[in-house]
């Protein structure tokens, strides 16, 4: 997870998605967290399932899981 020692464990984004990870202002980061948790009821789980996937991982190396959302268009989806 980004900002986090973890030894073994490596934050990798894949080569088709155009973004950087760096170190950056924590406070700063907390309030655009806070703000993304109140974009819907449903924005706590996706971002507690996105944060902890490289974890999840990490401690059960043979176990996936997906997750599904549907709903309607415009309905903050994605």
């Amino acid at each position: 997870m980004p900002g986090m020692k973890y030894p073994g464990i490596e934050y990798h984004l894949p080569s088709q998605i155009p973004a950087r990870v760096y170190d950056g202002d924590i406070t700063e980061a907390i309030i655009v967290l806070q703000k993304a948790m109140k974009i819907n009821r449903y924005a706590p789980l996706l971002i507690a399932t996105i944060m902890g996937t490289p974890i999840f991982a990490r401690w059960f190396k043979s176990e996936r899981f997906g997750m599904g959302i549907w709903g309607l268009t415009n309905s903050l989806k994605t």
